[in-house]
């Protein structure tokens, strides 16, 4: 019985880290909070942003290239005004050690996040998009 299950633990190890190899390697992948992906590729930072108001929420991750970083992008739909949820970003971004450089905000290292967001009729869409540069 333990041998089955050694057996077991170490093959779901090998068909994970293989998955995450293949995911991590490909082009670009579109997922949501449902699958497997976005325990994989979905940083932290935006797996623990919290708001009541999101309606609808995707992930869009991109594979680096040469050097060309990795692009991890979040987008979701907000009740909120656009004014109002870039500010809650913003405070966000900032308690998690991001500043504002230029236009965008960067942790000090590799790591660089822009918002944007346009009103619709009925929502705001926002987009958070994280480039990570390979050192």
């Amino acid at each position: 019985m333990i041998k089955k299950l050694i057996y077991f633990s170490v093959l779901l190890i090998v068909l994970l880290g293989a998955y995450y190899s293949m995911i991590s390697l490909s082009e670009r992948r579109d997922f949501s909070k449902s699958s497997i992906d976005y325990y994989l590729l979905a940083p932290n930072l935006f797996k623990n942003f919290s708001s009541a108001d999101i309606i609808e929420e995707r992930y869009i991750y991109s594979s680096s290239d040469g050097n060309k970083p990795i692009v991890i992008s979040f987008i979701f739909h907000s009740m909120k005004d656009s004014a109002q949820i870039k500010g809650d970003l913003k405070e966000y971004l900032n308690g998690n050690g991001y500043k504002m450089v230029g236009s965008s905000f960067s942790d000090g290292g590799n790591r660089e996040i822009t918002i944007e967001a346009t009103d619709n009729n009925a929502n705001v869409i926002v987009k958070l998009t994280m480039l990570e540069y390979i050192k």
